[in-house]
């Protein structure tokens, strides 16, 4: 199992030559001349690097940039019918732009990654000259460079209405309904140079030249076809299964089959990073169109049975409408472009609900005093999974799907408190215990570069105490704590992705053929005769470069045709190893989650505030506040894997000074995160094919402010 995300060892860095691109380039691509007939020293891109002490201080090769943008247009509107009925109407519209570029590593790379002066033979162009290579969005670098890009656009407007009664009776009611539509398109990239670089190569182009196709010699090829060309588009092959990607290795000089485009190359996005036309396949990129059109009704009826009993019952009808265009990703297929690969149309028709009684007594103790019991069913919509990567001739395992959806999230929540004014006012002092029953809790996690949504059902239970006290005058004081337990229901289980293996010692991690995304399981008595029969596997999916496929997707791939499944599934037979006893296909051994704890769920968390406010003059009142907050242990993930998913109990300490005019203005001045604590908030996974790196979210960073607002 992997160390705490707080231990020194986390500030290490990958094995950088299992990154499937770097293993392709340094040992798998022999068409150069430099070792091995390769492009890059075999040398670890990672070595001698570790990662920056400081959680917010990243190394970057690119500059990083921010850019976010939000527009809010409200509008409010009251209408009095009758004395006793108010018709509301509440119109607003939403507009976000995001724009974020950030190196993917975090930490530096290696220089002289690029052998100096390596020639492609067919073509006699010099790639990297001087070991230096220039990479249309990267830049020229002698290292590997790798950055992501989020983008995102969305426009939201809602639009609700509601009448609601004031009558003098023991009997009123709210009912309405509203509308809102959603849309957005959320683009993520993923570039490094060696992805750019190996393509650059088997397109058999010189420097700078990023859409030209020159033939190579050798493999049936006419080396004496004049370049040509290449056009943005998809290239597909019939294989087996049906149509399929073509993956770079094949060169430029492969006919597309299906669409009877001729002979096509990969398309490199030859723009800067911030004018790229989004159709090079060389980079990872995520595209994801969503539409939202939800439609609901609810009423809420409230009834004074007594003077110190009053009941409310409301019902909500919700009807919501998804729909998802499928764009599956093409990094490092032949051809250029994004096409749809389909369009996935859900909707959930769902009623909800709560009912409240609420009780009001006269005690001796408190000056007034609620007692309430509360019931509420709870409903968040399912979605669409966002599609992996294009099926590719070469990779067997690019034809196992995932759900292509996952189901909604429904909650019965029930509530039972108090809520109390004490000394004159002085004091309220108010606490609540909580049991909320969850079916299909949405997670997600990082798998074949997708996020996957699962569901799991799940039990919370708790309580809460807060009060608020004045003893003089302009003093005030507050506190708050929470108690939370989770527990994951039994009979729930998944794949950890961070350790497949689950502790079986006889079992271990295999890395499939470099193209493709996740890897396998197999006994270590497999992986041993597969060592002892070929020790060098090669670019046709021999030996353990192929042994994933072999033993899961046996008829499956070009490799299949080529007979190249046949040694590793020979060495399975004389390891008495069945793969169609292999835990769920290979994929890993299912973890028991039964009773673990929610992610990002603290047990305890506390809150205390105090604040002084007193007249500066006439016209103007000064407050100043101070603020503490502090949370327990939790879990970064749902699989509790100690120490790797253990996130630390944190404390963070705000100061705020307000100055106050009787004419509307206010100014205020603060200071966020007084000591400057960083604490790690959060963390995600990324998928096998890039390392298994961790993320962490952190807390924000000292900030300093000051806030000017004038009300009318």
């Amino acid at each position: 199992m992997p160390t705490s995300l707080y231990s020194n060892d986390a500030y290490e860095t990958p094995n950088g030559q299992a990154l499937p691109f770097v293993a392709l380039d340094e040992f798998y691509v022999e068409i150069g001349n430099g070792p091995d007939g390769a492009f890059l020293n075999q040398i670890d891109p990672y070595a001698s690097q570790t990662q920056p002490r400081s959680l917010r201080v990243i190394q970057s090769e690119i500059e990083p940039h921010y850019r976010a943008k939000n527009d809010t247009l409200e509008f409010n509107a009251d209408y009095a019918v009758t004395p006793t009925l108010t018709l509301t109407s509440q119109t607003g519209y939403n507009k976000d732009f995001l724009y974020s570029i950030e190196d993917l590593n975090r930490f530096d790379t290696a220089p002289g990654l690029f052998v100096n002066g390596a020639e492609n033979p067919d073509t006699g162009v010099v790639i990297a000259p001087n070991g230096i290579y220039c990479d249309p969005q990267l830049g020229c670098s002698s290292s590997m460079v790798g950055e992501d890009l989020s983008q995102e656009n969305a426009r939201q407007f809602s639009q609700e209405v509601r009448l609601a009664s004031k009558f003098s009776g023991p009997l009123n009611f709210s009912v309405g309904g509203n509308y809102m539509h959603y849309q957005t398109v959320e683009d993520y990239y993923v570039m490094f140079n060696l992805i750019t670089l190996s393509e650059q190569i088997l397109n058999g182009s010189a420097p700078g030249d990023y859409d030209t196709c020159r033939h190579l010699g050798g493999g049936g090829y006419d080396s004496q076809s004049p370049p040509f060309p290449i056009a943005p588009v998809p290239v597909i092959v019939n294989g087996i299964g049906g149509p399929q990607g073509l993956t770079s290795t094949f060169d430029c000089g492969v006919a597309d089959s299906v669409n009877g485009s001729g002979a096509v190359g990969t398309y490199i996005d030859p723009n800067p990073i911030g004018h790229m036309n989004g159709l090079g396949h060389n980079y990872f990129r995520s595209d994801n169109p969503y539409e939202l059109n939800s439609y609901a009704g609810f009423g809420e009826v409230y009834y004074q049975i007594a003077p110190d009993l009053k009941l409310t019952g409301g019902l909500r009808w919700t009807d919501d409408q998804k729909t998802f265009w499928n764009i599956p990703s093409w990094v490092f297929l032949s051809g250029g472009g994004y096409p749809i690969q389909g369009v996935v149309n859900q909707e959930w028709k769902e009623w909800t609900g709560r009912g409240v009684v609420n009780w009001t007594p006269k005690l001796d103790f408190t000056d007034q005093t609620l007692v309430y019991a509360s019931y509420a069913r709870g409903y968040k919509g399912g979605g669409a999974n966002p599609p992996g990567p294009e099926y590719e001739i070469d990779s067997a395992e690019s034809l196992a799907t995932h759900p292509a959806t996952f189901a909604p999230e429904f909650v019965n929540a029930y509530e039972l408190g108090t809520k109390n004014s004490l000394l004159d006012g002085g004091l309220t002092l108010n606490g609540d215990v909580f049991y909320y029953d969850y079916k299909g809790y949405q997670i997600s996690q990082i798998v074949d570069r997708t996020s996957i949504n699962l569901n799991f059902d799940a039990k919370v239970k708790g309580a809460e105490l807060e009060a608020n006290y004045e003893p003089l005058p302009g003093l005030k004081f507050n506190f708050a704590g929470g108690y939370e337990d989770t527990r994951v229901d039994n009979g729930q289980s998944a794949i950890d992705l961070m350790d497949r293996t689950a502790g079986h010692s006889d079992w271990m991690l295999v890395k499939p053929f470099p193209s493709e995304t996740s890897n396998c399981i197999l006994p270590t008595k497999a992986v041993r005769q597969i060592l002892l029969v070929n020790d060098e596997p090669d670019i046709l999916g021999s030996g353990l470069a192929g042994a994933c496929d072999a033993a899961y997707q046996p008829t499956s791939g070009l490799f299949y045709l080529f007979g190249s499944y046949t040694q590793d599934q020979n060495a399975f037979a004389a390891a008495g190893f069945d793969p169609t006893t292999a835990p769920n296909h290979g994929a890993g051994f299912s973890k028991d989650l039964s009773g673990n704890k929610l992610p990002n769920a603290p047990p305890f968390t506390l809150s205390t505030g105090a604040q002084y406010s007193m007249p500066l003059s006439e016209d103007w009142v000064g407050t100043l506040r101070g603020d503490f907050y502090w949370q327990g242990n939790s879990f970064a993930r749902i699989f509790n894997d100690k120490p790797y998913d253990q996130l630390h109990g944190y404390t963070n300490v705000n100061l705020t000074m307000i100055f106050t005019n009787q004419n509307g203005w206010q100014v205020m001045g603060y200071v966020k995160n007084v000591f400057n604590t960083t604490a790690i908030t959060g963390a995600f996974l990324y998928s096998d094919d890039t390392d298994l790196t961790t993320n962490v979210f952190t807390t924000d960073p000292r900030l300093f402010g000051v806030r000017v607002t004038k009300n009318w």
